[in-house]
């Protein structure tokens, strides 16, 4: 076991066949009742929850009310669930696998402490859809949520140090480590045999966007696993070609995996933006530099469009760049701030916005433009990289780092005519219908099962015959 194992430990055993607990007894409900008096049993059966002493042998026998979905922690450290509302099911395109045989994986999930963006939603889909992989979860070695803050100045300070290793958990033999982002390499054991996840390579690719800080983290992260020679996997071909031109091909495998697009945008309740009124463009994302607000506010200056009565409505979660946002939107006649916004809101905007506005400075998946498509709505966005290959160029493709680009690009949208509109539409839209949940899970199971790249491809998603469609441009 390696130093630090004596700490409270966040291994947290996942039940279900394949780690010896008892089969999944809750039936498959979506009614709204239904869900409530599960949640409040669950919640019934948390509070006689045993504690967890100091070696952490009682956390590893843990059992969770809800087989196959892992625990957090809360005060007490009594076990909480951090995935409500979804019961844990076994593959639907193969109920009857056998549990007990093939691979296995220690899920390391630190990244849950301190990301609610796309790879934390995908670390879910994967715990709830193929949770024969996973019989232990880690978050950090701490078990409480509120440690996020002190995991970060943790790879601060001791970075890539051999010393007070996170805790592996129990001997499985064979088994193998599944990490959600190269940062969280650094305070854990690494082999070759292990899989790790890269969206984009922003930190090191991008300083200038994260920081000196994450730049120096992120270089030993990469280091690592240039060392191990691990299994890579990537978000978008985009990812993988910026990857392989910074560390070479000399690892066990690299493959891309094309993340789908979410439905959530799609159905449910609207609820109006007080005080807004359409015509207005709309732009979606965190407020990171690499979102690139200060030159979308700019280039919409520049166009116009505010004379002529066409608003610009930014919305997103605070980041690094929300301060800065907020000012320049505060002088910028036309700009509109939202911060923050629900479900219910976010689909009132793209249902009342006149086109999506994103051309980010670097993006590791693209889906954004498609998201926008689903609900009718075509974009301005970033030629090259990968949202190009994610919307297959049916787009209107400006230069991210020139203002008058976006700007033209955004003039462009707005006076393109019905039928050029139509057809750019419907390319759009044919890339979502092709993008879905199922062939995503069913591409990580082809990978876990096989601890390797798709077989029969070099693993670039354009290449693989199954998913060629998904990646070459649509045409008209």
């Amino acid at each position: 076991m390696p130093a630090g194992n004596g700490n409270r430990t966040a291994v947290v055993p996942r039940h279900g066949p394949s780690s010896g607990g008892e089969p999944d007894s809750h039936p498959e409900s979506t009614s709204p009742a239904a869900s409530g008096r599960r949640w409040r049993a669950l919640r019934g059966q948390y509070a006689q929850a045993p504690r967890l002493d100091r070696s952490g042998g009682p956390a590893r026998r843990a059992r969770t009310p809800w087989p196959g979905l892992p625990c957090s922690g809360r005060r007490n450290n009594t076990p909480v669930l951090p995935l409500r509302r979804k019961d844990c099911r076994r593959s639907g395109r193969d109920s009857q696998r056998d549990m007990t045989t093939g691979q296995q994986y220690l899920f390391d999930f630190s990244l849950g402490l301190i990301n609610r963006t796309g790879a934390y939603h995908i670390g879910k889909d994967l715990l709830v859809e193929l949770p024969h992989y996973f019989p232990e979860v880690r978050y950090w070695r701490l078990i409480r949520r509120i440690a996020g803050r002190l995991m970060l100045r943790e790879f601060s300070l001791l970075c890539d140090s051999p010393h007070l290793l996170w805790p592996e958990g129990r001997q499985i033999p064979g088994r193998r480590r599944l990490f959600f982002d190269p940062l969280y390499v650094l305070r854990s054991r690494l082999d070759e045999e292990d899989i790790v996840l890269c969206h984009d390579i922003g930190p090191v690719s991008h300083p200038e966007l994260y920081g000196e800080e994450r730049f120096r983290i992120y270089t030993a992260a990469y280091e690592k696993l240039r060392r191990s020679r691990c299994g890579m996997l990537f978000a978008s071909d985009a990812s993988q070609a910026a990857f392989r031109d910074r560390y070479g091909d000399d690892f066990r495998f690299l493959q891309t995996i094309v993340h789908y697009v979410r439905a959530g945008v799609m159905g449910g309740e609207t609820a109006p933006v007080p005080g807004l009124k359409p015509p207005f463009l709309l732009t979606v994302g965190a407020l990171e530099p690499r979102k690139n607000h200060r030159r979308i506010m700019e280039a919409y200056q520049r166009s116009g469009l505010w004379e002529r009565g066409i608003g610009y409505v930014y919305c997103g979660a605070r980041a690094e760049a929300a301060k800065e946002a907020r000012a320049q939107a505060a002088r910028t006649p036309g700009v509109t701030a939202l911060g923050y916004v629900s479900e219910a809101q976010l689909r009132w905007l793209y249902e009342n916005s006149c086109g999506f506005v994103l051309p980010s400075l670097l993006e590791g998946v693209g889906l954004p433009v498609i998201e926008a498509a689903q609900r009718g709505l075509l974009s301005v966005t970033s030629a090259g990289g990968a949202q190009e290959e994610a919307i297959g160029g049916a787009a209107v493709l400006v230069d991210p780092t020139s203002t008058a680009s976006i700007a033209d690009g955004l003039v462009h949208l707005v006076e393109m005519s019905g039928a050029e509109r139509r057809e750019m539409l419907e390319r759009a839209q044919r890339r979502a219908k092709v993008l879905t949940y199922e062939r995503y899970i069913g591409a990580w199971d082809k990978v876990l099962g096989r601890n390797d790249k798709f077989p029969d491809t070099d693993g670039w998603a354009a290449s693989d015959p199954e998913e060629k469609a998904l990646l070459q441009p649509a045409l008209p």
